[in-house]
């Protein structure tokens, strides 16, 4: 018996290999090639030159890093919160058997398949100041427009059209979450809860809400992740302006590292973005650690 299972480790060994090696090419080189290159005075077309920690040094003492931070962390907080109170809505909205219920829940993940890029673009005519539909409708009700092409002011109309954007997209990818959530707890749970004389304010606290929480905390780390990372609407839709009020860390990062090919510089910023990501997660993995097993 013992030879059996010493066999099967090692079979097990074997078929789990590829997956244990491919993640030494594929992201630990160029994780280190990206250390190597924030070590450097790097600017193309020139050749690299070891510079210590100079590049780092210069990064945390630049305004605009602190501002992208900002604006990044602020973006995050808006979009992701939004979305998880209009996500769980929809996911309770589309809970049922009905087929209408079903022909919405399908038609609700339509964004979902569209290349974020491709969005933007449509986003973009959808807001153009001349023919767009979203400000012939807020001129039609005596509103200002969105004018997302403005080179001027402090970019809240922008900030505000990037949201939209983001929300349209990424609200059916919570639903989906929190509604397989729903799904888990049974239409049992809630048929018992009526019986009982349960009205739906209680059902929802003391049912729902408790029992939702691990999907809840796992769409909160999915969203947060990606909105930490948001660059494709902003680079269609305002590619960071007016000035940088619209520029988020990773579209910062792209405009030091392909507009003025710093490269020492951008990697720099990228290995403190990595970690900013890592440790913002790793936050909300520790702090909500129990409920995220009880999911699984």
């Amino acid at each position: 018996m013992g030879f059996l299972l010493r066999s099967r480790r090692k079979g097990h060994r074997v078929f789990l290999s590829p997956a244990l090696f491919y993640p030494v090419p594929l992201i630990l080189f160029p994780l280190l090639y990206l250390l190597y290159a924030s070590l450097q005075s790097w600017s193309l077309p020139g050749t690299p030159q070891f510079a210590g920690l100079s590049n780092y040094i210069a990064l945390l003492s630049a305004n605009d890093f602190y501002y992208s931070l900002f604006v990044t962390l602020v973006f995050t907080a808006v979009a992701v919160g939004i979305e998880l109170v209009l996500g769980l809505s929809f996911a309770l909205l589309l809970f049922g058997e009905g087929k209408v219920v079903k022909v919405v829940r399908l038609v609700s993940l339509i964004p979902l398949v569209w290349a974020p890029a491709v969005v933007a673009l449509d986003w973009r005519l959808i807001y153009d100041t001349s023919f767009g539909p979203v400000n012939f409708i807020l001129r039609s009700l005596g509103f200002g427009i969105i004018d997302i092409f403005s080179t001027s002011g402090q970019g809240l109309s922008q900030w505000i059209g990037i949201l939209v954007v983001d929300l349209w997209q990424w609200t059916p990818f919570v639903s989906l979450i929190l509604l397989s959530g729903l799904y888990s707890i049974g239409l049992d749970i809630y048929e018992s809860a009526r019986v009982d004389g349960g009205s739906s304010l209680q059902i929802f606290r003391r049912i729902t809400l408790p029992l939702l929480r691990p999907a809840v905390i796992i769409a909160l780390l999915f969203r947060t992740v990606d909105a930490l990372r948001t660059f494709d609407n902003v680079f269609v839709l305002t590619n960071g302006g007016p000035g940088i009020a619209t520029e988020t860390l990773s579209m910062q990062v792209y405009r030091y590292t392909f507009h003025f090919f710093n490269i020492g510089y951008g990697a720099a910023e990228s290995i403190v973005f990595g970690i900013l990501v890592a440790a913002i997660t790793g936050t909300i993995i520790l702090t909500f650690k129990e409920t995220i097993l009880r999911g699984v």
